[in-house]
């Protein structure tokens, strides 16, 4: 199992590479929330009135600083929570919050979240990405007897995930490949106070569920720990590259200035590169994650 695993899951880490931005990590004062903020007891209703909006929509709100392409890109799968944003300490992030059991849409987990543009075929030198700067308040929450790198742990929310279609012929018509999984790991008195970043990963075209590891960056010598309000450089890149003259589906995750990047099995039944970000996943409790100064990146030919 172990050298099974060895050849469906091939990653290197890289922290020697030009950086997109600023290196330093930026502790926020967390301001308090510009919107009115309504406060509701666990016990309510999974659903709050006026919630059951479209599932896509545009932000009405002023300037929408998370967009990232035409139309109405916000996919908002809870019935709990609408995208809306925050001026913290000058800077105005998107606020993505989910309660779970919250999705009215399909019933699966609650998620509001945009989707990148697609690269089609898998040419070498195609990619698309999405950087920002992700602060995490609190993630969804479970208690079990799983670690946190088993996959049935229920802990965790996935800020950004890696997503394309192939000809394996098995497994979702539109699967993940690679989401970046952020899980409490310690608490406070105010709760959640730190987090680790996890990445699950396929193991074969088609994975879901058990079809899936999770890999501790941490372990892997990735700086992956976010403070509660703590502000950091986060990136994901997916595409397609040349290595040793054989083709490369990759996805490139940056924390900081850190680079941990997972080969996606069979490349060559690859049909489709894309990006999803915001926050999806939350099994227990609430989650809230923002994001600011995103950038989409996209190279098709």
């Amino acid at each position: 199992m172990t050298s099974l695993l060895a050849l469906a899951v091939m990653t290197s880490c890289s922290n020697n590479e030009n950086l997109e931005e600023p290196t330093e990590l930026v502790d926020l004062n967390v301001s308090p929330v510009t919107e009115k903020k309504i406060d509701f007891p666990e016990t309510s209703s999974k659903c709050r009135d006026g919630f059951f909006g479209d599932q896509f929509y545009l932000f009405s709100g002023g300037t929408d600083v998370n967009k990232i392409k035409r139309g109405k890109e916000i996919d908002d799968r809870t019935c709990y929570y609408d995208y809306t944003q925050r001026n913290i300490s000058g800077i105005t992030t998107g606020v993505y919050q989910l309660k779970a059991n919250s999705n009215h849409i399909d019933g699966k987990q609650p998620r509001i979240e945009r989707a990148s543009q697609t690269v089609d075929g898998n040419k070498k030198g195609t990619y698309v990405q999405i950087s920002g700067y992700l602060t995490v308040n609190r993630v969804g929450h479970v208690s079990d007897n799983f670690g946190r790198t088993h996959i049935k742990d229920g802990s965790g929310t996935y800020p950004i995930q890696a997503k394309g279609k192939d000809t394996s012929g098995r497994g979702s018509k539109d699967p993940a490949i690679a989401l970046l999984l952020i899980k409490p790991i310690k608490w406070d008195s105010n709760g959640q106070s730190e987090f680790s970043a996890y990445l699950e990963v396929i193991k074969e075209r088609g994975g879901s569920g058990d079809g899936r590891i999770v890999i501790d960056l941490q372990a892997k010598g990735i700086n992956a720990k976010f403070k509660r309000g703590q502000r950091r450089f986060v990136s994901v890149k997916t595409g397609f590259r040349d290595k040793s003259g054989n083709l490369e589906h990759y996805v490139d995750v940056k924390i900081g200035n850190q680079t941990y990047t997972f080969e996606v099995p069979s490349p060559e039944l690859a049909t489709q590169a894309k990006l999803r970000f915001g926050a999806y996943r939350c099994k227990g409790g609430e989650a809230e994650l923002l994001w600011d100064t995103v950038t989409h990146k996209i190279k098709k030919s």
